[in-house]
């Protein structure tokens, strides 16, 4: 109806020609929602993105590699690929002889070495009797021994020297006193002029002499207890330098012999052992076999292109499918984003990736 016409229509009329549809108006009000509805949720939502690579599952610890630091032949073998071990379970021994045999030897050199100490300790401590630690007679019974007959001849060198310069002292005093009293004697008959100065004169030339040679014998006699046990001090502090180096080669040798025995680091599965017969010739450091650990999560190790990792960063939440099997009948993995590689990684087909 033209608005020109409007002026003749009555009201009844007009209000029915111009009153807009329910319709159109409920259709307007809703395309309206709808649209302010999408608005809100394209601001706030969070729309995943989807990125493929390559990857593998693998252990947070990474797989743990038994090794030998020495290598050497294998003595027996106690586990089988595929199975279950307990941290610190045996799981191979190399034959120990020669490790053993070091590990013996050194220890006697040090049992001896501990016997020489204590004769030396009872050398210069001036005593009658060694010490022996208990265990010595045991370990080592001719070095005790023979550290004990040294000790018993040293120590009559010591006494046969004292006693000589003792019987010198003695026979000097004796000759010095029966000397004073010839010269008593004499005086009294040079005063007298009975005996002429030079008997005088002689006879003090000898005292004196005589008087020197005993100083000389008390001196030798305290000079000999002096020094024997300062040398048996120097030697005591060598010693017991060689008996810490000598602990400390025990020790090393100890760890010798204990490595030959190769426990397992973690609970975990035997996933490949590398050698399988006994008597064979490991070399140091060679890889025995790899345990995969049971106790640790697991991470999922991906390589994503360069052009997809800015979508991706730490403490991310992260849904994984794994191509191998299906998502919709096992579902999926859920995780976080620990790590990115700070730079591109080229593998061996010089593709490049981020992991």
């Amino acid at each position: 109806m033209p608005s020109s016409d409007f002026a003749f229509a009555n009201d009844i009329r007009s209000a029915a020609l111009l009153r807009t549809p329910r319709t159109s108006r409920l259709l307007l009000w809703t395309s309206c929602a709808l649209l302010a509805t999408f608005l809100i949720w394209a601001h706030f939502a969070v729309l995943d993105e989807v990125k493929r690579g390559n990857g593998r599952v693998v252990p947070s610890r990474q797989m743990q590699v038994v090794q030998s630091l020495e290598g050497g032949i294998v003595g027996d073998i106690l586990i089988r690929e595929g199975d279950i071990v307990q941290q610190g379970q045996s799981l191979m021994r190399i034959d120990d002889t020669k490790f053993a045999s070091e590990f013996g030897e050194i220890r006697e050199r040090r049992a001896a070495m501990a016997a020489r100490v204590a004769r030396l300790e009872a050398e210069a401590r001036g005593r009658t009797e060694i010490a022996f630690p208990d265990d010595l007679d045991k370990m080592v019974p001719a070095a005790v021994a023979t550290e004990a007959s040294v000790f018993k001849m040293r120590s009559q060198k010591v006494a046969q020297d004292i006693d000589v310069l003792n019987q010198q002292v003695t026979r000097l005093t004796g000759s010095l006193k029966l000397l004073e009293r010839e010269q008593t004697l004499t005086r009294k008959l040079y005063e007298q002029k009975v005996v002429p100065e030079i008997e005088m004169l002689r006879l003090d030339r000898q005292a004196t002499e005589m008087k020197g040679q005993l100083a000389e014998a008390q001196s030798k006699i305290a000079t000999i207890t002096t020094s024997f046990r300062s040398q048996a001090d120097e030697d005591l502090a060598k010693s017991r330098g060689d008996l810490a180096v000598l602990d400390e080669n025990i020790k090393s040798a100890q760890d010798r012999v204990r490595r030959t025995d190769l426990k397992a680091p973690v609970h975990g599965i035997v996933n490949k052992l590398n050698v399988s017969t006994i008597g064979a010739v490991v070399a140091p450091g060679a890889n025995l076999m790899d345990i995969v650990p049971l106790d640790d999560t697991l991470l999922v190790e991906g390589r994503i292109r360069p052009q997809d990792i800015a979508f991706i960063r730490p403490n991310q939440d992260a849904v994984v499918k794994i191509s191998a099997y299906d998502s919709s009948v096992y579902g999926s993995l859920k995780g976080k984003v620990e790590r990115i590689s700070a730079d591109t990684i080229v593998d061996d087909k010089a593709e490049q990736s981020e992991r």
